[in-house]
C-alpha cells in the first residue's frame, strides 16, 4: 500500500486536498471518485516524506481538548439541524481543524461512516477523544432522530465540566500552596538553620532538653542521608500512584478524600453535582436508567 497526495473538487464545488492510501495510482483515483471527489492532481508520497510524517506523529499528542470538543459539538448541532449529511458535515469540520490528532480521529470517523457504520459506532472506536457519555448520547440522538439536540446537550455538559474543573483547581490551589510553603520552610530549617544552631550549642556546652536533641538528630540524619530520603519519597509517590490507579485503591482513596478536613466537603459536592447534572442529561435524552447509572458512575469522578 502507498500514500497518494491529492487535490480535487467535491460535488459541491469545494476544492479539497489530503492523503489517501491505495495499492496503486488507478486504485487511488477510483477511491476518490467513489468518495465523490474529482481529482485534479494526484501523486505518490515519497518515502522520506512519509518517514518524516511518522516521526512527527510520535511526538504529537493524542489528546483532544475540551474547547475543541465543545466547538465540535456546537458546529455539529448547527450542521445536523440544517439537515447536512453526517459525512459532509464532519468532512467540512475536519478540513478546518489545526489539531492533527483530532483531524486523524475525524478522518477515521468519516471512513467508518462511508463503510455503513452509525455515527455512535464510529465515535466508539476513539475512546480517548469521546467517552461513554458522549457515545451514548449520540446513539440515542441517532435512534430518536434528534441528533442536533444530543450535540447541543453535549456542548453544554462539556462546558459545565470544564467550569467545574476550573472551580476545583481554584478551591484547592490555596491549600496546596500553603502545604508546599510549609514543606519548603521545614526543609530549609532542617538543612540550614538547625545545623547552625547545633554548632553554637556544642561550643557553649549547654545542657539541652530532649526535644532539642531530637530536632538536632533529625537534622543530622536529613543532611547525611538526603539521597536516601529523596529516593524513598520518589518510590512512595510512585507506589501511591500505582495503588490509587487500581480498582480497590481508587475506591479507598476517593472514600478518604471526601473525609479530608476543609477540602473533603468540596470533593463531595463536586461529585454530587456531576452525578445530578449527568443523570439529568441522560434521562432527558431518553437513555435507559440502568445504562444511565453505568455511564454516570464512570464520569462522576469518585469511585466510592
Amino acid at each position: 500500500m502507498a500514500n497518494f497526495a491529492y487535490r480535487g473538487v467535491e460535488a459541491s464545488g469545494k476544492t479539497v486536498k489530503g492523503l489517501i492510501e491505495a495499492p496503486n495510482l488507478d486504485a487511488a483515483v477510483e477511491q476518490l471518485f467513489s468518495n465523490r471527489i474529482t481529482p485534479l492532481d494526484i501523486s505518490e508520497e515519497e518515502v522520506k516524506e512519509q518517514v518524516g510524517l511518522n516521526i512527527g506523529k510520535i511526538f504529537e499528542s493524542d489528546r483532544v481538548s475540551d474547547v475543541e470538543r465543545i466547538t465540535f459539538c456546537r458546529q455539529m448541532h448547527n450542521l445536523t439541524k440544517a439537515g447536512l449529511p453526517l459525512d459532509r458535515a464532519i468532512r467540512g469540520l475536519e478540513a478546518s481543524l489545526t489539531n492533527r490528532a483530532f483531524k486523524r480521529v475525524l478522518q477515521s470517523v468519516i471512513s467508518s461512516l462511508e463503510r455503513g457504520n452509525t455515527l455512535a459506532d464510529s465515535l466508539a472506536q476513539h475512546t480517548r477523544a469521546f467517552n461513554d457519555l458522549f457515545i451514548n448520547l449520540v446513539r440515542v440522538g441517532e435512534s430518536t432522530g434528534r441528533l442536533d439536540l444530543a450535540f447541543a446537550d453535549l456542548a453544554k455538559y462539556i462546558e459545565i465540566e470544564r467550569t467545574t474543573e476550573k472551580q476545583l483547581k481554584s478551591a484547592t490551589r490555596y491549600p496546596t500552596f500553603v502545604l508546599a510553603a510549609m514543606a519548603g520552610a521545614i526543609a530549609v530549617i532542617t538543612v540550614f538553620v538547625i545545623p547552625a544552631f547545633s554548632g553554637v550549642f556544642n561550643k557553649l556546652g549547654a545542657d539541652l532538653p530532649w526535644q532539642t536533641h531530637a530536632l538536632i538528630a533529625t537534622s543530622n540524619f536529613a543532611v547525611s542521608f538526603w539521597p536516601l530520603i529523596l529516593s524513598l519519597g520518589v518510590v512512595g509517590f510512585t507506589a501511591f500512584r500505582y495503588w490509587s490507579g487500581t480498582r480497590l485503591g481508587s475506591v479507598q482513596w476517593d472514600s478518604f478524600r471526601i473525609r479530608l478536613p476543609l477540602v473533603g466537603s468540596i470533593f463531595e459536592r463536586i461529585a454530587l453535582a456531576r452525578f445530578a447534572k449527568t443523570f439529568a442529561i441522560m434521562g432527558r435524552s431518553g437513555v435507559p436508567v440502568v445504562r444511565s447509572l453505568n455511564v454516570v458512575s464512570e464520569v462522576v469522578g469518585n469511585k466510592s
